[in-house]
Parts: C-alpha cells; sequence; structure tokens
C-alpha cells in the first residue's frame, strides 16, 4: 500500500507539469471551464465548472496560492487569502458538472495581482483499498487568476543578445505592468548571402510583470563561423519582439 501511495504522488506531479501550461488542460478524468480567469476592479467574481468524465464519484479539493517567479523565470507559488472560494472541498457525481464560486477579497493595484487555483483530486481510501497494487494517477489542474492593474501598460523587450564560446543567450524583459504569454521564440542565424544556417525554437511560457526570462542554446564551431547576423523574435499576446546581432568569428571560438 505504502508503494502504491508513492508511485500515485509521483505520478501527479508528473501530470501537474502538463495540465498548467497556458490554455491548456490534460485531464482525462475531468475537465475545467475556464482554463483562465480574468477579474478586475468591476468584476471581482468568477464560476468555474468542473466536468467528471470518468467513470466513478470524483471528490476534488480547490486551494489558491499566491504565484509569482524568481529571477530566472521559474514559478513560485505562496499560500494566499486573497481569494474566496466555495466549496473548497466537493464531489462530482459521474457524467456530472459542479460549479466553484470564486472572488477576490482584495482590491487591484497598480501592478497586475496573479494567483493559481488547483483543482485537486482527493484519493478515495474505500476505492484504493479494494483496487490493491492497481496504478492510480491522481490529477491536479492549474488555473491561472489575474487580476488586471488599475491601468494596463504592457511593455517587453529583447535584452542582452550575445554569442560566446559559440553559446547563444540573452533575456526576455517584462517591463510592463501585466503578464504576457510567450506564443513561440525563435533565434536564427544568417551567413553572409542571408542564407538561414542554424535555427532554435523554445516553447513558449507566461513571463509576469516586472520580471524576465534567460534563454540559451549552443551552436557548432562549424555552424557558428558561418553566421554573420543573428535575428531573435519572440511572438506574445501582446507583440510580437525582434532583436538581431552581428556575429564576429571570435564570438564563436571557445
Amino acid at each position: 500500500m505504502l508503494a502504491m501511495r508513492i508511485l500515485i504522488a509521483v505520478l501527479k506531479a508528473l501530470f501537474i507539469s502538463l495540465c498548467i501550461a497556458p490554455g491548456t488542460c490534460l485531464s482525462a478524468d475531468f475537465t475545467v471551464n475556464p482554463v483562465n480567469i480574468f477579474l478586475d476592479a468591476k468584476q471581482k467574481t468568477a464560476v468555474i465548472t468542473i466536468t467528471n468524465n470518468g467513470e466513478h464519484p470524483l471528490t476534488l479539493q480547490a486551494t489558491a496560492v499566491n504565484w509569482s517567479q524568481d529571477d530566472e523565470g521559474k514559478d513560485v507559488y505562496s499560500s494566499t487569502e486573497d481569494i474566496i472560494m466555495f466549496p473548497r472541498i466537493f464531489t462530482v457525481d459521474k457524467g456530472q458538472q459542479r460549479i466553484v464560486r470564486i472572488g477576490m477579497k482584495v482590491p487591484p493595484l497598480a501592478t497586475e495581482r496573479t494567483y493559481r487555483i488547483y483543482m485537486e483530486e482527493v484519493p478515495d481510501a474505500q476505492r484504493e483499498d479494494l483496487s490493491g497494487a492497481v496504478l492510480k494517477t491522481l490529477m491536479k489542474v492549474g488555473i491561472p487568476v489575474f487580476m488586471s492593474p488599475l491601468k494596463a501598460s504592457p511593455e517587453g523587450k529583447i535584452e542582452k543578445a550575445n554569442i560566446s564560446k559559440g553559446t547563444i543567450t540573452f533575456l526576455l524583459v517584462n517591463n510592463g505592468n501585466l503578464h504576457y504569454i510567450m506564443r513561440g521564440v525563435k533565434v536564427e542565424g544568417f551567413d553572409k548571402e542571408g542564407t538561414p544556417v542554424f535555427r532554435k525554437d523554445f516553447g513558449g511560457w507566461y513571463v509576469l510583470s516586472g520580471r524576465s526570462r534567460t534563454f540559451s542554446a549552443e551552436v557548432s564551431r562549424e555552424i557558428c563561423m558561418k553566421v554573420t547576423t543573428l535575428k531573435i523574435e519572440v511572438s506574445t499576446d501582446i507583440a510580437s519582439l525582434k532583436e538581431s546581432l552581428s556575429v564576429l568569428p571570435a564570438m564563436c571560438s571557445p
């Protein structure tokens, strides 16, 4: 039984990483709608609908956390009392829906407030005893919650683009007062004829207000020596950001 609980915990941790990307949720047992919540000074409440797609009743627990990012752009979560939720623990019968109502207890600020609400499956002790060694994956879905600033002022830029010893590095900086979503990040290297000889794509993610995200890519010396111009393009939900860099042979040497 202990081994089974360990496996459940491992699988749950793996599943969380699949459920919190922008606009996505891969749960097979239940779905949530909406997948993002936007609140402001006038609209301080929202409703989340949970649908049970499984073959058994499903008990879930709702929790809210404050969402920030560290200096490397990694997500950091902490406890919060800013959000009211009802109910916090509930059961959804097979094929049925339940509604969770949420409300903000705090006013908007000059900078966007950011949170996540998690819907986490609670283990069914009776079913666990009956299943024995059967593997059970517990689901946990994270829903981003944004409270808009008093006046929106988006601003993003690419900074510190450089090639050193064959390594490309640059920063994507959010100097605005609300988040943006990276839809895609592309780095291309062109030779003196303008022919592309190198390309690197990065996946998208959120960049919260006042934070930045570092990107790096290795380029072989053979390819790097052919590159004369490097172009960086970032597509976000707010704007498209571009930066270019002239490449010298010395930048490719170890």
